[in-house]
């Protein structure tokens, strides 16, 4: 299982992520789109071979400050890139992740994003 490279969680009415998650070390893709997750578990911030992250309608208010840990998150316009719509985010504020993962980064590394961050 820890050789997993896709795993599709999405429409499970899933409310809290297991910090297990972060053992799957090769995921390249993590689908948990219409689900319930308010909170990004820490240790998820590990998954450094995330390329696809779908995270869209849940009810997420803020990221973790290791989530810019992320780097290889593809955030463009193309259909299977990584999404975080429809999440109440407050920090950083939506308008930021859709900037993409450096911008996500830079936000939580400023004394604002520190502060409404869960560190």
């Amino acid at each position: 299982m820890e050789s997993l490279k896709f795993l599709d969680l999405s429409c499970n009415q899933i409310d809290v992520l297991p910090p297990t998650l972060s053992k799957l070390k090769r995921l390249r893709t993590l689908m948990l789109f219409n689900n319930k997750i308010s909170e990004w578990p820490d240790a998820l911030c590990d998954l450094i071979e995330l390329h696809t992250l779908w995270l869209g309608k849940n009810e997420l208010k803020r990221l973790p400050a290791r989530f810019g840990q992320l780097k290889h998150l593809d955030w463009s316009n193309y259909p299977l890139s990584s999404n975080i719509d429809e999440n109440p985010l407050m920090s950083p504020p939506l308008n930021v992740c859709k900037m993409g993962i450096q911008a996500i980064r830079d936000f939580l590394r400023t004394g604002l994003g520190k502060k409404n961050s869960l560190i």
